[in-house]
């Protein structure tokens, strides 16, 4: 699971947990039934050393929200962070801001959230881009990555878009010979042991995921037979923010071996 932020849902599995259960609260399901449901849904996950504190705090950001807070989560949640549970994912020089994260959350969870969220009625976004798409992906510290927009996939939730990066970073827009030599950005940095860059980016947050960090169209390409895809729901690939993409390109590029 990829992380782009120290936020609490700014990692692949914390905004899974949480776009669950929001979606489903919205088609009007009854809290304390989502509660069994999401465990249940992510009950591997759970067993997971990398991946069991992202449900916790996921699952907690979502029923506070909602109103819906339960004493077995609050609790959870309170262990991760007393014990400092969650830090080992984090890279050194970042722990302790996402320390200091954790903490203003579990005093944000201890306070009654007097204004739950409302039932919303579902819009479901256009896509941004068509499969095929080559993007140019302006990064924070400057320059450009490359990805590509392998799939398109629309249900009754919303609008994803699979995104896969490519290697390189370019002090300009990469040019379409990049895109058509599909040489694909595989993550060594941190924890990742060689997995392809591929991420679900949904259509209803591109434009506020990239105000920081502009994502171009430069052209398109034909899709290949041999080209990577996945599934909606495979594990392995989560649903990520747009910044995300940024977030990896760049982190392989400052701090990742050679691509194997």
């Amino acid at each position: 699971m990829g992380t782009w932020g120290k936020g609490i849902l700014e990692d692949d599995l914390s905004l899974d947990v949480y776009s669950d259960f929001i979606d489903r609260y919205n088609d009007g399901s009854d809290p304390s039934e989502l509660h069994k449901e999401i465990l249940e849904r992510h009950a591997q996950s759970l067993t997971i050393e990398s991946e069991w504190t992202s449900v916790w705090l996921g699952l907690a950001r979502a029923q506070w929200e909602c109103g819906s807070l339960s004493s077995d989560v609050l609790t959870a949640v309170e262990k991760i962070i007393s014990s400092g549970a969650d830090l080992h994912r984090w890279h050194p020089e970042d722990r302790k801001r996402r320390q200091q994260l954790l903490d203003d959350f579990l005093v944000g969870l201890s306070t009654p959230n007097l204004k739950p969220k409302r039932r919303v009625k579902r819009r479901i976004a256009k896509e941004i881009f068509q499969p095929g798409a080559c993007l140019a992906v302006e990064t924070r510290r400057g320059g450009y990555g490359a990805a590509l927009v392998l799939k398109v996939v629309t249900t009754k939730y919303e609008t994803k878009h699979l995104i896969g990066g490519l290697c390189g970073m370019f002090d300009c827009p990469p040019s379409i010979d990049i895109y058509e030599k599909r040489d694909w950005l595989r993550l060594t940095h941190g924890n990742f042991k060689g997995e392809l860059h591929r991420v679900w980016c949904g259509a209803k947050s591109y434009l506020n995921d990239t105000k920081e960090c502009r994502i171009i169209e430069i052209g398109k390409t034909e899709l290949r037979p041999d080209d990577p895809t996945a599934e909606p729901n495979e594990i392995g690939i989560g649903y990520s923010s747009w910044g995300w993409i940024e977030n990896q390109i760049r982190l392989q590029h400052e701090r990742g071996p050679k691509n194997v």
